[in-house]
């Protein structure tokens, strides 16, 4: 079983109703891999879209890595690494069935890839918020009374 830590998380995920789950590989620069590992990312208002036929990821705010030289642009935008099955899956039911493609966490596998954990799915309504809210509440009465 592959070990995988979690990086970053994104908080705005949990308004989408999210059906099918996919890893993906991202392009990156060293210097970028390196601040990655240290924790300095955001996928908060990150977006996924295809351009030509690719898919991208705009706005990851990757900060500046202190001791390189380089640098490098924090929002800039980057390729992420899919099969071609998965593209065309990912393609077709973003423009067909009107779904929205969200970045849900930076993980990394094995200790050595950085990877992107991305969701298929579509805005929740008001009243799913709503029974997202009340399971909580309930979960959370659950666990109260079993410590006492």
């Amino acid at each position: 079983m592959p070990n995988i830590k979690v990086i970053t998380k994104n908080r705005t995920a949990n308004e989408y109703e999210i059906e099918e789950k996919f890893i993906a590989g991202i392009s990156l620069l060293g210097s970028e891999v390196k601040s990655i590992r240290k924790g300095n990312v955001s996928i908060d208002e990150a977006v996924i879209t295809f351009i030509k036929g690719r898919p991208f990821i705009l706005n990851m705010y990757v900060a500046p890595y202190q001791n390189s030289h380089f640098g490098h642009e924090p929002t800039r935008t980057r390729a992420l690494l899919l099969t071609k099955e998965e593209i065309e899956k990912l393609y077709g039911k973003a423009t067909r069935k009107e779904m929205k493609i969200i970045p849900l966490s930076v993980i990394i596998k094995d200790n050595k890839l950085v990877k992107i954990e991305i969701g298929l799915g579509k805005k929740k309504k008001l009243w799913d918020k709503r029974k997202d809210i009340i399971e909580r509440e309930m979960r959370r009465k659950e666990r109260e009374l079993r410590r006492f």
